[in-house]
């Protein structure tokens, strides 16, 4: 047996958080599921392998670094240039979050649980916050628009902040018993010095990391992890409880950074932030006495639901007239998971209103742990359902992570781009790099069977990927790659010579198709020999045109998925559906009426390709083209 319960509390929280970090990837679950489920079982009420209460004032410190990592974790992450187009409506719908929910959350806990007022309060202060911990892993494999994810990572991180700092300027007013007019001035002094401070800090980082070369690249994560404690405690020192604002503030400007520079930080970022989630969270959990929630079930139920019932009127106000559809703003409506800050405050508040001889003060951590728990489990485990019975996901190919830069994958890239869609490139040549960097596309140089290198790339917003590069069985494991490690079943790849019996195999089972070809009535093996070698000289405008064609003729399509007959030399890139849904062409891709084409052909193929598309021709006439 470890000696020392502090020790062994330690070792086996990281333990646990590393076993909820395995499970929640390999189930693709949110892990805040499984870090509550072992810190309650390893924890003082059953097996006791966890007694929190043995680190005394480190939980408390352990709780306030962590905390200020984690947001500016998050912050860092986001994509400032989408999120901007909608801080008009992420200001309306912070504001009127606060207002509705200390007011709905109070009013129920005092009357429902018949809670003091003093609980009640900062209980209703704390069912603000949402979380991005577990809005983000939520969301990541639902083939969501760009603009409701957006909106729905940028409100979790900005109100998470905000709502962390309003419940401790009302702990805090609770505790001092200052006047209510002292406590808004703090709140407000709060918010300006955490602007100012993370203004200061994160433009100073930004410069030091991209303008100088002070520190060494190597050690840049080390930099900016101590950067964000330092900005911290700055912050605190000049204005209590404005800390928070101020690292998530420092991160919104740093998440303009170069992109290059950005992934390297991420990459380590997002490990640390990983572990220590899991760490506080098991580690929370096991603070917890479970057989407290018995004291308040019915009517901390009933709270939950009206604290989740109150969100729908702040949703569908603050994004009136705003460019989201009904169904949109509903899904919106019920997806608000609560998550590691409203509970680690929970905690600490909880604590010193005990210590204050507050009556039923550990009441506030009994149904802000219900909240969470009933959000995540209920709200996280029903969206993508939600999502599809509200039709509101996203269908087509339309994120799209390219594998290779060359001609051909310029050349769809640019029809994504047009559509405003996101398109990735990942390539491990730095001057295949540069020139799609050259034509406005994001690209990362890197190793494409490495997760290390997707690590900050947003890889949630992508459901499609194109493996193009020259090498047959890079493009296949690279699809295979990413359907196991990422969850994308759209996967097409480009054969650059006949594929041998195991990687026809590979193909079949994976269900990776086989892009721009069609196949032969006679051959139905993965053949399509040496496309991109045949296709060296794509752009030369005297050997290939391009055309979008719309389809109006029925009587070529009657010939079967991917065996439509085209002229020598001619292949179909992509297919436009319902004026909104982009694919990728392949080898099994049905055709309709009213499809647009985007093709290639030589230019006395283009007429005769149009013919076959759009006037009715007999079999016969169709063969003979």
């Amino acid at each position: 047996m470890i000696e020392g319960a502090a020790i062994q509390t330690v070792i086996f929280s990281i333990i646990l958080g590393s076993l909820g970090i395995i499970l929640s990837d390999k189930l693709r679950i949110p892990g805040i599921l499984f870090y509550f489920a072992l810190g309650i079982i390893f924890g003082p009420s059953f097996i006791g392998l966890l007694n929190p209460q043995s680190l005394g004032e480190g939980l408390s410190i352990m709780i306030t670094v962590f905390v200020t990592i984690i947001l500016f974790e998050g912050s860092l992450s986001l994509n400032i240039k989408e999120i901007s187009s909608l801080k008009s409506i992420l200001v309306k719908n912070i504001s009127l979050t606060i207002v509705v929910m200390i007011i709905t959350g109070f009013l129920a806990a005092k009357y429902i649980a018949g809670l003091p007022w003093e609980v009640a309060l900062i209980f209703a202060s704390l069912t603000v916050v949402t979380g991005p911990i577990v809005v983000k892993p939520i969301i990541r494999h639902i083939a969501l628009s760009s603009k409701v994810k957006n909106f729905l990572n940028g409100e979790a991180v900005l109100i998470n902040a905000v709502g962390a700092i309003l419940a401790i300027i009302t702990l805090e007013f609770i505790l001092t018993r200052n006047n209510i007019g002292l406590s808004i001035a703090g709140f407000a002094g709060s918010l300006f010095a955490g602007a100012i401070t993370g203004m200061i800090s994160g433009f100073s980082m930004r410069h030091i990391l991209c303008r100088s070369k002070i520190i060494p690249e190597a050690g840049n994560s080390f930099f900016i992890l101590g950067s964000v404690l330092l900005t911290f405690a700055s912050s605190e020192l000049i204005v209590p409880e404005s800390g928070l604002l101020s690292v998530v503030i420092a991160g919104l400007i740093l998440s303009t950074m170069n992109y290059r520079k950005k992934i390297k930080v991420l990459n380590f970022k997002d490990q640390i932030t990983r572990i220590i989630i899991s760490i506080l969270f098991v580690l929370l959990s096991a603070n917890f006495d479970i057989s407290l929630i018995t004291l308040h079930l019915a009517e901390g139920t009933a709270i939950v639901v009206i604290i989740i019932l109150a969100r729908i009127p702040v949703i569908f106000i603050s994004t009136a007239k705003e460019d989201f559809t009904f169904k949109e703003k509903l899904f919106m409506s019920w997806l608000a998971p609560r998550g590691i800050v409203a509970l680690s405050v929970a905690s600490i508040a909880s604590i010193k209103l005990q210590d204050s001889g507050v009556d039923k003060a550990y009441a506030v951590e009994i149904l802000i742990f219900m909240l969470i728990s009933i959000t995540v489990l209920f709200q996280g485990l029903s969206a993508r359902r939600l999502a599809g019975r509200l039709n509101i996901t996203v269908k087509g190919d339309r994120g799209l992570i390219i594998l290779g830069v060359n001609e051909v994958s310029l050349l769809v890239a640019e029809k994504w781009r047009n559509d405003r869609t996101n398109v990735l490139f990942i390539d491990s040549n730095s001057k295949n790099c540069r020139t799609a960097r050259q034509k406005g596309f994001l690209c990362i140089e890197g190793n494409a069977l490495d997760s290390a290198t997707y690590r900050g790339a947003e890889i949630e917003n992508f459901t499609s990927a194109l493996a193009a590069s020259d090498n047959n069985e890079i493009n296949i494991i690279f699809c295979r790659f990413l359907k196991e490690t990422y969850g994308i079943e759209n996967l097409y790849t480009v054969l650059n010579e006949k594929a041998n019996a195991e990687l026809a195999e590979i193909i079949k089972v994976e269900n990776i198709k086989l892009a721009f070809g069609t196949r032969s009535k006679e051959e139905e093996s993965f053949s399509w020999d040496g496309f991109l070698s045949r296709l060296k000289d794509v752009f030369s405008p005297d050997k290939q045109k391009f055309k979008w064609i719309k389809i109006t003729s029925g009587e070529i399509l009657k010939q079967g998925a991917g065996k439509y007959q085209l002229p020598q030399g001619a292949a179909i890139f992509m297919v436009l559906r319902n004026s909104s849904e982009r694919y990728i062409y392949h080898t099994t891709f049905e055709l309709r009426l009213n499809d647009e084409i985007f093709l290639m052909a030589p230019p006395e193929g283009i007429e005769k390709i149009q013919k076959i598309f759009t006037s009715s021709q007999s079999k016969e006439e169709i063969s003979q083209v």
